[in-house]
């Protein structure tokens, strides 16, 4: 080959491979939803998850019991202040589901779950960053 069709391919390729990156970046540019498995004080189990919807955050907390219709009473809060709270009974399938949109704020978010079972006084707790 001579070195100007070399230079030729060269300079192609180097297009092609500069689109395919400037193409190819938002594709890749995903947002993790942080997870995090908190500890409760008897043998529930908690899950915390958050993702990023436009400027909110939706937050998904989850604390599998065994037992129907107990009554727990839960916080959530995003860098150390409430933004939401509640009083929610456990399903027939032992399991207590809160879902909360929440405003996403400037910078790092730490957000914080917190539920205690009014009936026998077990306490769930997880914490999430964002």
């Amino acid at each position: 080959m001579h070195a100007r069709t070399i230079t030729r391919i060269a300079g192609a390729a180097s297009i092609a491979l500069c689109f395919g990156v400037a193409l190819g970046a938002p594709a890749q540019a995903r947002t993790v939803s942080p997870s995090a498995t908190g500890t409760c004080t008897a043998a529930s189990h908690i899950t915390l998850k958050a993702s990023e919807k436009k400027k909110t955050i939706k937050v998904t907390a989850k604390i599998k019991t065994g037992t129907s219709g107990e009554l727990w009473v839960w916080e959530l809060s995003d860098n150390g202040i409430v933004v939401a709270a509640d009083a929610t009974n456990t399903g027939a399938n032992g399991k207590l589901v809160v879902r909360q949109t929440i405003p996403n704020m400037d910078g790092t978010d730490t957000i914080d779950f917190a539920a205690t079972d009014t009936v026998t006084g077990e306490v769930c707790t997880a914490e999430v960053v964002k």
